[in-house]
C-alpha cells in the first residue's frame, strides 16, 4: 500500500476518512456499524449526524473530549490525530489479536499480569497506599494550612461556628412557618381537565418545537460558529480614526456646499422679480404728494375749527 494514499486516507477531511473511523469503531462493537448507518439514522427520527455520533463513541471510549468535533472531521492539527489514530488502531488491534489467541492464551496473559502486579506488591510499600488518613482537600490548599499558625481550630472559633448553626436552625424554623401559613392560606380551586388537555398539548408541541431548535442550535454552533468563536480577535489599526476624520470633514464640506446653493438660489429668484416701469413709479410719487397734500390741508382746517 502507498504510504501517501494511507496518510491521505488518515488525515484528509473527508467522507473517506468519516468511513474509516465508522469501521474501526465497528471492528469494537458490531451494533456501532448499524448506528453509524446514515439510513438508520434517518429511519429512527433522530437529527444527530454522524460526526456527532462519532464523536459520543469516542468521548465515550476516553479517546478525546466531548467537543473535539474538529479531531472526527480532521481539521485539527495533524500531531493530534496522530495521537487519536494511534490509540484507537492500537485498542482494535489489542481487540483482534484477544479473539484470535483463545482462551489459553488469556489464562497466560492473567497469569503473567498476576505475576506483575505480585512483584509490584514486593517492591513497593502497600501501606502508604492503603493508608486510614485520606487528605480530601487540595494540594495548594494543605500546604497554606500547613503553614499558617492560625489554620488549628481555637475555642473562640468553635463557638461562633456554633453561633452561626443556632442562627441557621432558627431561620429554618422561620421559613417552616412562613411555608405552613402559605399552605393554610392557599385554597385549591377545580379545574376542567377538557379545558387544560389542549392547554398542555400545546405547551408540550412548543416545548417539544424548542428543544429541536435548540439541538439545531448546539449542531449549528459546535460544527460551524465555534471554530470562529476561539479564533483571537482581530488588531485594529489608526485607520479608523482618520476615516472617521475625513468623514466629518466631507460632512461639513457638503453641508457648505448646500447652504451656499440655497442662497445662489435666493439671489436668483431675487434678480429674476419683475421691476415696475419709470411711468408708473412717477405716477405713484405724484399720488403720494397728493396724499400728502390733502392730509396738510386737512390738519389746517381741524386746526382752524379748534381755534374758533
Amino acid at each position: 500500500v502507498d504510504e501517501s494514499w494511507a496518510t491521505e486516507l488518515i488525515f484528509k477531511p473527508g467522507e473517506a476518512r468519516i468511513r474509516l473511523l465508522q469501521w474501526l469503531f465497528s471492528r469494537l462493537e458490531p451494533t456501532i456499524e448499524e448506528m453509524l448507518d446514515h439510513q438508520a439514522i434517518e429511519s429512527s427520527g433522530r437529527g444527530d449526524s454522524r460526526l456527532q455520533t462519532l464523536l459520543f463513541i469516542a468521548s465515550s471510549l476516553g479517546l478525546c473530549q466531548s467537543h473535539d468535533i474538529e479531531l472526527i472531521k480532521g481539521t485539527c492539527p495533524a500531531s493530534k490525530q496522530k495521537v487519536f489514530m494511534n490509540i484507537l488502531i492500537d485498542i482494535v488491534c489489542t481487540l483482534d489479536q484477544s479473539q484470535k489467541e483463545g482462551s489459553d492464551q488469556l489464562e497466560k496473559k492473567f497469569a503473567s499480569n498476576c505475576l506483575l502486579l505480585d512483584k509490584i506488591c514486593h517492591q513497593e510499600n502497600l501501606q502508604q497506599a492503603f493508608l486510614t488518613n485520606i487528605n480530601l482537600f487540595p494540594y495548594d490548599l494543605t500546604n497554606i494550612t500547613r503553614g499558617s499558625e492560625s489554620a488549628s481550630v481555637t475555642e473562640k472559633d468553635y463557638k461562633d461556628l456554633l453561633a452561626s448553626a443556632s442562627n441557621i436552625s432558627d431561620q429554618l424554623v422561620e421559613r417552616q412557618k412562613q411555608l405552613a401559613q402559605l399552605k393554610n392560606s392557599y385554597t385549591p380551586c377545580e379545574y376542567d381537565m377538557n379545558k387544560i388537555r389542549p392547554i398542555l398539548r400545546r405547551l408540550k408541541l412548543t416545548l417539544s418545537t424548542l428543544a429541536q431548535i435548540m439541538a439545531g442550535f448546539s449542531h449549528c454552533y459546535e460544527t460551524e460558529i465555534k471554530t470562529w468563536c476561539q479564533k483571537p480577535s482581530p488588531k485594529l489599526s489608526d485607520l479608523g480614526l482618520v476615516v472617521k476624520r475625513v468623514d466629518n470633514l466631507l460632512s461639513h464640506f457638503t453641508q457648505t456646499l448646500n447652504n451656499i446653493a440655497t442662497i445662489k438660489e435666493s439671489y436668483e429668484k431675487l434678480s429674476t422679480e419683475d421691476i415696475p416701469p419709470i411711468d408708473q413709479q412717477i405716477a405713484a410719487v405724484q399720488k403720494l404728494d397728493q396724499v400728502r397734500q390733502s392730509v396738510d390741508i386737512l390738519e389746517k382746517s381741524i386746526a382752524r375749527l379748534l381755534s374758533q
